[in-house]
């Protein structure tokens, strides 16, 4: 088991078999795939991704303006800044999340999402099947 810290990913990274990462930034073109690994107090800029599968977790990320994160596995204390964007897909988990003024959070294909706070501005749609 491996830990990378404070890295900044242009490209593409995957985290799997057990490995964590801590203090990411994913920036513009960049994306990290979180995979049966970890990660931990990761950004994700403007035109950065992240993708957090079954099997991966996610603690304390912040999604800045303009960043994506797709969740189907679990993801804790999120923060969608405004102009990010969440989604939380089938068998995602997200708990703990703060959708901030402009943010967006979608929970849908039979993903949950407990303890979420939306202020005031901020958006969150559940489908029918969320």
């Amino acid at each position: 088991m491996a830990t990378i810290s404070g890295t900044v990913i242009r490209g593409s990274t995957t985290i799997a078999n057990g490995n964590i990462a801590i203090a990411t930034t994913i920036e513009s073109g960049g994306s990290m795939f979180v995979s049966s690994g970890s990660a931990t107090s990761t950004t994700v800029s403007s035109g950065g991704s992240m993708c957090v599968y079954y099997g991966g977790s996610a603690t304390s990320t912040t999604v800045s303006s303009g960043g994506n994160m797709i969740v189907y596995g679990s993801a804790t204390s999120t923060t969608v800044s405004s102009g990010g964007n969440m989604i939380v897909d089938y068998g995602g988990y997200a708990t703990d999340t703060t959708v901030s003024s402009g943010g967006n959070m979608i929970v849908s294909s039979r993903g949950s999402a407990t303890s979420t706070t939306v202020s005031s501005g901020g958006n969150m749609i559940v489908s029918s099947r969320g």
